[in-house]
């Protein structure tokens, strides 16, 4: 297995495995959104993990704003932090529901041909494990072929 060239000799590079590009779990054959799922370390944060995390730190910034009011009197030094704590993480959540890629009516239209396919492919008697690993393994070229 190659390393890069920072590494030492001992530890192979994660970055060159292959499980990198398949993943390591088996591709469930539940539709086209599960297919080539990238390894965990890959994973970009999505929009519900985001909105999630944004909600937690909202709840505990006003509760932080209403605590430190009532402990500090004459300090309004913690109040303005988990206040601007809680405005960030809102500004955060903002801008990255502004900036996320919506699915086009193209890539919608698609997919939908996509799994008409394969279901004309399972009627003629395709076995439909070896169809979606095809798949599975489509998807995992065209990513790998992208990254380059």
């Amino acid at each position: 297995m190659p390393t890069l060239p920072t590494a030492s000799n001992t530890s192979p590079s994660p970055a060159n495995d292959e499980s990198c590009l398949t993943g390591s779990l088996p591709l469930p054959a539940l539709g086209l959104a599960s297919l080539g799922n990238p390894p965990r370390h890959q994973r970009a944060m999505t929009l519900t993990r985001l909105r999630s995390v944004v909600l937690i730190v909202c709840a505990c910034g006003i509760a932080g704003m209403i605590a430190s009011t009532i402990a500090t009197e004459n300090n309004n030094g913690w109040v303005m932090s988990f206040g601007w704590t809680t405005a960030i993480a809102m500004t955060v959540l903002l801008v990255a529901s502004f900036v996320q890629p919506s699915v086009t009516p193209d890539e919608e239209a698609l997919a939908t041909r996509i799994e008409d396919k394969v279901g004309r492919l399972i009627g003629q008697g395709a076995a439909e494990a070896d169809v979606r690993s095809l798949l599975g393994d489509a998807v995992a070229f065209g990513r790998a072929r992208a990254g380059k």
